[in-house]
C-alpha cells in the first residue's frame, strides 16, 4: 500500500478484470451474505456484479466462481483468519467504526464511499487509538471476568453489564471470512459436479 499503488485488477486466464474494491462494497457484500435469502449462486452474481466492473454475464458459473474466490483470496482475505472469539463486527459496529475514524482521523466514511479501499479501511481500522469508542467496545468484549471474591463482586457485575450491553447480536459465523469461506467450498462442491 505504501510502496506501490493498491491493485485493482484481475487477470485470470488471459482476462483482466476492471475491480471495485472500496470499503463500502465488501461491507455491502458481507451484509449480503447473512441475508438469509441469498442462494448460493445468487451471492456469486451479487459479489461479481459488487466488485467487477467488467460484464462477467458470459462467464460459465465455475468461471464466476473462481473470479470471485480470487477477488477474496488475493484482495479481501489476505490476511490471517481471527483464530478467538470475534470481538467486532463490521456491520453491527457500523456506528462504531464512523464515530472512531472521524474522532481519529477526521474521516468522514459517507463521504469516502466509493474511494477508500478495502485495505486501506482495514488497516486504519488495526491503528485506531485506545482512546476510540471502537477500541473501547472491543477490550471490553475482549475483557476476562475476574473471579468472583468477597471484595470484586461490584467489579464484576459492572463488567458483565458493560459485556451485555456492548454483546455481538448479529446472528452471523464468527467471521464474515469464514462465511465468505464457507460460500466458496459450498460453490466449489456444486461446479466439480
Amino acid at each position: 500500500m505504501l510502496i506501490r499503488d493498491e491493485e485493482t485488477k484481475l487477470k485470470i486466464n488471459g482476462r483482466t478484470f476492471q475491480l471495485n474494491l472500496s470499503f463500502d462494497c465488501v461491507l455491502a457484500f458481507y451484509e449480503a451474505l447473512n441475508s438469509e435469502d441469498l442462494e448460493d449462486f445468487e451471492a456469486v452474481d451479487l459479489g461479481l456484479k459488487i466488485f467487477v466492473k467488467n460484464d462477467v454475464g458470459t462467464l460459465s458459473y465455475a468461471a464466476k466462481f473462481k473470479v470471485l474466490q480470487q477477488i477474496f483470496k488475493q484482495f479481501i482475505n489476505n490476511d490471517k483468519a481471527q483464530k478467538n472469539k470475534p470481538t467486532m463486527d463490521y456491520i453491527q459496529d457500523q456506528s462504531y467504526i464512523y464515530a472512531s475514524f472521524l474522532q481519529a482521523y477526521g474521516i468522514d466514511l459517507t463521504e469516502q464511499r466509493g474511494k477508500m479501499s478495502w485495505q486501506k479501511f482495514k488497516a486504519l481500522i488495526e491503528g485506531l487509538p485506545s482512546n476510540t469508542k471502537l477500541r473501547e467496545v472491543i477490550e471490553i468484549r475482549a475483557r476476562k471476568i475476574p473471579k468472583r471474591t468477597k471484595h470484586n463482586s461490584e467489579e464484576i457485575n459492572s463488567i458483565i453489564a458493560l459485556k451485555r450491553h456492548y454483546a455481538l447480536r448479529i446472528k452471523t459465523k464468527s467471521n464474515y471470512q469464514e462465511s465468505a469461506n464457507d460460500l466458496f467450498e459450498i460453490l466449489k462442491a456444486q461446479a466439480s459436479r
